[in-house]
């Protein structure tokens, strides 16, 4: 102590580790905000591999600078292409859960160290480790900000390899009976097959639940045919697992998961539609079908009502967004160019899909102030999330209804009304001319 005394001022035992410009000795630093007061202040070094049967630790700083706000809840996950293949966090009986942060000192800082698990069954592969902060009252996700850019609702922290685990799961782990009889063809079986979804609608995802038992090494490279038959239906073809996992990486007495998310053509009549499976062996551009196909079984499916008419338009737009759908023009109620403080604005927005979309598009519509600033907006999917763009069919008009707050407060100016689509966590989609957003009228407050 004398001679810490004697060469540093002040001492470092009585240097605060919390300072203004963020945390020191973290080894990955960070200056991400969520809703202005949550604050990412960095996080320690994930392990870059580790083995699919264990788990992932993480370990993150955090600092809440606004107490009895929102209670903030943390989300971490390992993703794949679209798939998340982690089970939901549960801490141990013995472990110490952070307090609520609305509950945290301002000029203090919080660890949260959660161990990802991931589902049984997990092949090998890179996956990127994913964190999402939510507000645990309404499970909405905020979005992530860094100097004052939006940097979209999930953050990857890092890629983690998963190598084999020491041994395959077992059916009881798994929670398949010893006495379960599935289809197998060639040296791979089926031992669970599950669709979760039992209605739905052209155009929404559908998600499904394998798991497949290697009876030997597999010779050579084995995929899956999915298809729905009925109005409008549709055959797929995809990989067991993963993509960079092919069954010829397989071995005897293997027991993987795969998980597949499948859109729904937006074709697809009103009705109950079954679902197939069958293996196919992949011999350079051709897979030839292996054995009998097995039914996964029904989906029943209740397709919208649709229009190819413009409705009448208080403006015209006809401004194509990227190569996919056109915003025709839009109206308003109550009509006029003058806006009433205190008020709503309801606007109908007019959209045509241009052709199939593979990506469910959200829409903003945005009320900017004098100074460009936001003053209302009404963000989601089309038709109040009743009309994702993965539903609609080449031509067919949309009518999209959204309800505008006015602040009490508006200051007397000018006010533009804009519009648009984006992909969620992604970027807009642009005109012809690069802009970002379509303006479909200007308003004014006395």
């Amino acid at each position: 102590m004398v001679l810490l005394v004697e060469r540093f001022q002040p001492p470092p035992l009585y240097e605060r580790r919390l300072t203004e410009a963020g945390i020191r000795s973290v080894p990955i630093p960070a200056r991400i905000v969520y809703d202005g007061q949550f604050h990412l202040l960095g996080w320690e070094p994930i392990p870059a591999s580790v083995p699919a049967d264990q788990a992932v630790p993480v370990w993150l700083y955090w600092r809440d600078t606004v107490p009895g706000g929102p209670d903030y809840q943390v989300w971490l996950g390992l993703k794949a292409e679209e798939e998340t293949w982690t089970n939901s966090w549960i801490p141990p009986a013995t472990f110490r859960t952070a307090p609520p942060p609305r509950t945290w000192p301002p000029d203090q800082y919080a660890i949260i160290a959660q161990n990802v698990l991931l589902i049984q069954g997990t092949p090998p592969g890179v996956y990127t480790v994913t964190l999402i902060v939510f507000d645990r009252e309404t499970l909405l996700p905020y979005t992530a900000y860094q100097d004052g850019d939006a940097l979209g609702p999930e953050i990857p922290l890092a890629q983690v390899q998963l190598t084999r685990p020491s041994a395959a799961p077992s059916l009881e782990v798994l929670g398949i009976p010893i006495t379960a009889t599935m289809p197998g063809w060639g040296p791979i079986r089926l031992l669970k097959g599950t669709v979760r979804e039992q209605e739905s609608r052209p155009g929404d995802p559908l998600h499904l639940e394998f798991y497949w038992e290697s009876l030997a090494d597999p010779d050579g490279d084995y995929r899956m045919r999915l298809w729905v038959f009925g109005e409008g239906g549709r055959a797929w073809e995809r990989p067991l697992t993963r993509a960079d996992f092919p069954t010829r990486q397989w071995r005897a007495g293997d027991r993987w998961l795969g998980l597949h998310t499948l859109r729904l053509p937006p074709g697809l009549g009103s009705g109950e539609h079954e679902l197939w499976l069958q293996l196919c062996h992949r011999d350079g551009e051709t897979c030839h079908p292996v054995g009998e196909p097995y039914r996964l079984g029904s989906l029943r499916v209740q397709a919208p009502p649709r229009s190819w008419t413009v409705p009448p338009l208080g403006v015209r737009t006809d401004a194509r967004l990227g190569d996919e759908v056109t915003l025709v023009g839009a109206d308003w109620e109550p009509r006029g160019e003058t806006l009433q403080p205190g008020t709503t604005l309801t606007v109908t927005l007019v959209w045509r899909g241009e052709r199939e979309m593979e990506t469910s598009y959200r829409v903003f519509l945005h009320l900017l102030g004098p100074d460009g600033s936001l003053v209302a907006q009404s963000d989601g999917e089309p038709a109040g999330w009743t009309r994702p763009t993965t539903g609609w069919v080449p031509g067919e008009v949309v009518v999209d209804e959204r309800v505008l707050s006015l602040p009490a407060t508006l200051s007397p100016g000018e006010y533009r009304l804009t519009a648009g689509m984006y992909r969620y966590g992604g970027p807009r989609l642009l005109t012809p001319e690069g802009a970002d957003a379509v303006l479909l009228i200007r308003f004014r407050v006395e």
